[in-house]
C-alpha cells in the first residue's frame, strides 16, 4: 500500500475504534485518530508509530460540538483519506422518562448527527477521487425495538439504515460503505451506559474488526457472530408484540430492575 493512504477513525481512544486503529496501522495505513481525550490518542499514536512505522495524527475533538466538522475538515484537508471508521458513539439505558434530557440529546447528536456529518465530509472527497471505504458502526440493537434502551437502539437503527442506503448510492462511485452491527462487545460500553449486567458471551474487539474487513465491499451490512445473524433472521418471523416483550425482559435484567 502506498505510504500516503490515510484512515480516519472516530471514537479511536478505546474499544472498537482503538482496535480499528491498530489493525489499520498493521495493514499499512497512516491513521488519524479522533476522540475527546488527547492523552489517550497520543499514547495510541505513539504505539502505532513504534509497532508499524506508520504516520499518525492526533485530532482531539468533541463531535457533539456544533462546528466540529469544519475543524475536522481543516485538520484532514491534506490527507489522501481512503478509509473512514465512523465509530464514535455511546449509549444510555433505563426508563425513557427518567434518563436526563441533556444526556439523551447528547447521544442523539453524537450517534446520528455527527455520524451523518462525518459521512458527508469524507464521502464527498472519496466520490470525487473515485475510491474509498467507510464503515459506519451500528449495533445488533438496531434490528429490533429495545425497551429500556429505546433511544440508543433507535439511533443505531438510524446508523444502519443510513449506511445501507449509502452502500447503494456510493457503489457506482467506487466507494464502499458498510453497516457494522456488533453485539455486546468486551469494551467499557456497558459500564458507561449504566448497565449493571452484560451478555454472558461478549464478542471481542478483534472479532468485530475482523468481521468488518471481511464484509467490506461485499455487502451493505453485517452482523457480528453466526448466532447473532441467526437470531436476527428468526426475529423477522416473530410477532412484534412478543419480540418487544422478550427484548424488554432481557434489558430489564441488564439494567438491574424487576
Amino acid at each position: 500500500m502506498e505510504n500516503n493512504k490515510w484512515a480516519v477513525i472516530t471514537g479511536a481512544s478505546s474499544g472498537i475504534g482503538k482496535e480499528f486503529a491498530y489493525q489499520l496501522g498493521k495493514k499499512g495505513y497512516n491513521v488519524a485518530l479522533v476522540a475527546r481525550s488527547r492523552d489517550k490518542l497520543e499514547a495510541i499514536a505513539a504505539d502505532i508509530q513504534k509497532q508499524f512505522g506508520r504516520e499518525t495524527r492526533v485530532i482531539p475533538l468533541d463531535l457533539t460540538h456544533r462546528d466540529f466538522a469544519r475543524e475536522l475538515a481543516d485538520r484532514t484537508v491534506d490527507m489522501a483519506v481512503t478509509m473512514v471508521i465512523n465509530n464514535a458513539g455511546f449509549g444510555t439505558s433505563g426508563s425513557f422518562l427518567e434518563i436526563e434530557d441533556d444526556r439523551e440529546i447528547e447521544m442523539i447528536t453524537l450517534n446520528c448527527s455527527a455520524v451523518t456529518q462525518v459521512a458527508r465530509l469524507f464521502l464527498k472527497r472519496m466520490a470525487k477521487n473515485g475510491e474509498g471505504n467507510m464503515i459506519i458502526v451500528a449495533s445488533t440493537a438496531s434490528v429490533q425495538p429495545c425497551p429500556w434502551f429505546a433511544t440508543y437502539a433507535a439511533t443505531k437503527a438510524f446508523d444502519r439504515f443510513l449506511a445501507e442506503a449509502l452502500w447503494y448510492e456510493m457503489k457506482p462511485k467506487g466507494v464502499n460503505v458498510l453497516a457494522l452491527n456488533p453485539p455486546g462487545t468486551a469494551t467499557q460500553f456497558f459500564a458507561e451506559a449504566g448497565l449493571s449486567d452484560s451478555p454472558k458471551r461478549l464478542a471481542t474487539v478483534e472479532q468485530v474488526v475482523r468481521t468488518a474487513f471481511k464484509a467490506l465491499g461485499k455487502r451493505p451490512s453485517v452482523i457480528v457472530g453466526v448466532n447473532n445473524r441467526f437470531m436476527a433472521f428468526t426475529e423477522r418471523f416473530t410477532p412484534e408484540k412478543l419480540l418487544i416483550a422478550i427484548t424488554s425482559r432481557i434489558m430489564k435484567k441488564m439494567i438491574g430492575t424487576s
